[in-house]
């Protein structure tokens, strides 16, 4: 069985072209939210391997939805790739300034597998 991946972004086609390109580079479970308050209620539910967030979404920002993640205890620890239009906002960000890898959006596939691959052999 693969991996659980919780994919959160508000535009559709977003949350289709990461779950095709997580498929096509790994046996990855994808899951899928499309704000923050879903994100937290997923993560909770499912406790994802990694998520991979979006930066800017309709309701709230990464940071903010990854603020909320490491104050919960059961999901503190759980990797986060954060992918953006704009990447420097995400950097300088201090929520996204711990183990929090970035990305440029769109999401190169085979940057995305390196990525995620570096974290799971870590």
């Amino acid at each position: 069985m693969g991996k659980n991946v919780l994919v959160v972004d508000d535009e559709r086609e977003c949350l289709e072209l990461a779950a095709i390109s997580l498929r096509l580079f790994g046996n990855w479970q994808v899951y899928q939210a499309e704000n923050g308050d879903l994100a937290l209620e997923k993560a909770r539910e499912l406790k994802p391997d990694i998520i991979l967030l979006d930066y800017y979404l309709t309701d709230t920002t990464g940071g903010e939805v990854i603020t909320r993640l490491r104050a919960e205890e059961d999901l503190k620890d759980i990797p986060v790739v954060v992918y953006s239009g704009s990447p420097e906002a995400a950097r300088q960000d201090p929520a996204c300034a711990d183990n929090v890898e970035i990305l440029s959006k769109p999401l190169n596939p085979e940057s995305l597998s390196s990525v995620l691959k570096r974290i799971l052999d870590r």
